[in-house]
């Protein structure tokens, strides 16, 4: 048990560093994106989370003629129809 104990403390611990260098790599490429300055003055939008900001709605704004098509793509856009489960009977 003792081997397997240490095994695992290994691998966890390689994965620990594995994932600080992917954060560290992201937060270098975040800096450079020309959005950068918006995605930071989100509230609650780290490293992370701005980088899949970024991956979700994409960083080619001339992609989508509006910015409401480029929310539709993303799937943020507001649903205008009800759904048949939460009206009231």
């Amino acid at each position: 048990m003792g081997l397997v104990v240490q095994t695992l403390v290994r691998t966890i611990r390689e994965a620990s560093a594995a994932i600080r260098d992917l954060e560290a790599e992201l937060a270098s490429q975040l800096a450079d994106h020309p959005d950068a300055e918006i995605l930071r003055s989100v509230p609650g939008l780290g490293v992370v989370s701005g980088g899949r900001v970024l991956g979700e709605f994409g960083d080619a704004p001339a992609r989508f003629a509006d910015a409401g098509r480029r929310r539709c793509y993303a799937g943020t856009a507001p649903v205008t129809r009800a759904s048949t489960c939460s009206r009231l009977r």
